[in-house]
């Protein structure tokens, strides 16, 4: 028989409460899911989901990650926790672990990753080039969120797993192949 977890103190419960309306109101603008901002908090599904209903009590680190994710500052949904990682700052603590903050280096075969991407934008179709250089231009301006990079990163894999086609796009072929046989049906026909 395991115990029930105890419910949070009122005080932490409003700090999980506010949390919880900003998310309500920025996961449309932002385009996020509880798992893109569990996959961007580094953390699973369910601890998302804990923290915003109010099942788990939120600490300085989650509650950096989670105003990093969400644009907003941490004293938006919890006074105290911006108070305690601001005196955290003050005598040289992070929130963030030091693995978290350890850049990532540059590819080995960085000078042959842009000679392909020189390639690939001069092959490129004008649509996907447009695409592809506004994304350049927001990485440069530092404007890509993390919910972006996530999409991006999704897109990357997809093409690099060689995955199935996604049904819609299957949809879409069996439509226009139908369409091709159905025109060249017609053209026999002598109509």
């Amino acid at each position: 028989m395991s115990k029930a977890k105890r419910p949070l103190p009122p005080e932490e419960r409003a700090d999980n409460d506010r949390l919880k309306a900003i998310w309500n109101s920025k996961k449309a603008e932002l385009r996020l899911n509880q798992e893109l901002l569990a996959d961007a908090m580094d953390v699973g599904q369910s601890a998302v989901s804990h923290y915003l209903n109010g099942y788990n009590r939120l600490n300085a680190k989650a509650a950096a990650r989670f105003a990093e994710v969400l644009k907003v500052k941490v004293s938006d949904f919890s006074p105290s926790l911006a108070l305690e990682i601001e005196r955290m700052a003050q005598t040289g603590l992070s929130v963030v672990d030091d693995e978290d903050r350890r850049p990532t280096p540059p590819p080995e075969n960085h000078a042959q990753l842009g000679a392909e991407i020189d390639a690939l934008m001069a092959s490129a179709t004008p649509r996907s080039r447009s695409a592809l250089e506004q994304i350049a231009a927001a990485a440069a301006n530092g404007d890509l969120s993390e919910a972006d990079l996530i999409m991006l990163e999704q897109i990357a894999q997809r093409f690099a797993g060689n995955k199935p086609i996604p049904a819609a796009h299957e949809a879409h072929n069996r439509l226009r192949k139908r369409l091709r046989n159905d025109d060249t049906s017609t053209e026999t026909d002598g109509v």
